[in-house]
């Protein structure tokens, strides 16, 4: 194998360096562009033994911790310090934590540690464990389901305390998001903690008050009913889909949505081009009128077994009128027609000539 990646490429550097390389390029498969940029996030590679060091760092990580062979490279490009890190000093210790004290499951280890492989080179006192308290002690979040909130959002754990107790004050103190809520806020959209005050929640919140009209002692139930919101982007999500809500469907000024948005924060969680767009043009061109829960809440299946009911209700009562004219038409000759008139939901002649 030497022999088909040296020459050229690898002159001038040793056996080693070379063994290194063609390791990671070969048997790892990190591209040669992406090597320059590894080793100078990590130039402790460069001392490191394939044999002593790489291989069985590798083989823990794939047999022992679950993550897939071809996804290693994955790892080395984002976050290399983990192969400098010691199996038995390091690795397994934080791997066993994760497992007999978090709870996590290790059929969901591999995933984890591949979305944030940060974890595995983090202090288990001084951090995980220390970060794991605070979300039990300030969110509320039992530590039976912390594994949970890691599993579904790895990235949580690689806060800063003062950002997760900034997040949560403004969300209950400010917000005055229950505090039940805000639990369960952060167990199913754990994620979330991750945005910033400043410059991500506060101006979404602004919107809401003062272009869409929430109320602001309002704001609390909104947020803690659908806090997918706070994930939302303004400018590419509430805006355009407001608007559109606003002129088309409800023909008011958006400034007058607070109260919809506060009985019924889940609309912003329907797609403009998906759903609201095409589910109101198809109501209009029919001319159906619909509140907006029954306009956007059926599944799709619900939505085209909505359609197809109206469309054999009408075609009924137009085989219905067809036959009445018919009828009348053999007692009153076929030049003149009944008068037809819509009336508690039905079609009724109001006048038949002769």
């Amino acid at each position: 194998r030497a022999g088909r990646g040296g020459g050229k490429e690898f002159a001038g550097i040793s056996k080693l360096a070379e063994e290194r390389m063609l390791y990671f390029t070969d048997e790892v498969g990190v591209s040669r562009k992406n090597m320059a940029r590894v080793l100078e996030m990590c130039p402790q590679l460069q001392h490191l033994s394939v044999r002593d060091n790489l291989r069985p760092t590798v083989r823990f990580l794939v047999k022992e911790v679950g993550i897939p062979a071809n996804k290693i490279r994955q790892i080395v490009v984002s976050f290399p310090q983990l192969l400098g890190l010691s199996v038995e000093d390091n690795l397994r210790p934080t791997v066993r934590f994760l497992l007999d004290e978090v709870g996590l499951p290790r059929e969901k280890l591999g995933k984890t540690i591949l979305t944030r492989p940060h974890l595995l080179a983090s202090c288990i006192d001084n951090n995980l464990r220390a970060k794991m308290n605070l979300l039990h002690r300030h969110a509320g979040i039992p530590m039976g389901l912390m594994a949970e909130v890691i599993a579904r959002s790895p990235h949580v754990l690689g806060l800063s305390e003062k950002h997760m107790l900034e997040f949560i004050a403004f969300v209950e103190h400010e917000l005055g998001v229950e505090k039940a809520k805000l639990e369960k806020m952060l167990l199913y959209s754990p994620q979330l903690l991750g945005l910033s005050v400043k410059g991500n929640l506060r101006p979404k919140i602004r919107f809401l008050i003062d272009e869409v009209g929430v109320a602001e002692e309002q704001i609390g139930k909104v947020i803690g009913t659908f806090p997918n919101i706070l994930g939302y982007s303004v400018e590419n999500n509430m805006r355009p889909k407001l608007a559109y809500l606003a002129e088309h469907v409800l023909e008011v000024p958006m400034a007058k949505l607070g109260r919809v948005v506060w009985k019924c924060p889940q609309l912003l969680g329907y797609s403009l081009e998906r759903r609201i767009k095409p589910r109101f043009e198809l109501l209009r061109a029919r001319g159906i009128r619909l509140g907006l829960s029954r306009m956007l809440a059926p599944t799709d299946a619900a939505w085209s077994q909505m359609l197809e009911a109206h469309d054999l209700v009408q075609r009924e009562a137009e085989q219905e009128k067809e036959l009445v004219t018919r009828a009348i038409r053999s007692y009153t000759g076929p030049d003149r027609l009944p008068e037809w008139v819509e009336a508690q939901g039905c079609w009724v002649v109001i006048d038949a000539p002769g």
